[in-house]
């Protein structure tokens, strides 16, 4: 059964103009701290929801990509 969603290819390159200094470890840092949770294929890879995104490019102080700046 095929999971939607975004790679975190695709997540970074959403993200890299509004944020300049995102990276791929910076999402998975976020993955690990709780702040989002992608779905997983069965290969393993994430696949991002458009909720993830959305938090991950919240422009609030406190968003998750400025707890790893």
């Amino acid at each position: 059964m095929p999971v939607d969603g975004f790679t975190i290819g695709e997540v970074l390159n959403q993200l890299k103009e509004e944020f300049e200094d995102i990276t791929i470890s910076k999402i998975r840092f976020l993955e690990s701290e709780g702040l989002i949770y992608p779905d997983r294929t069965e290969s393993g890879y994430r696949k991002f929801t458009e909720d993830d995104v959305d938090r991950l490019g919240s422009s609030s102080p406190h968003s998750a990509t400025t707890t790893c700046r």
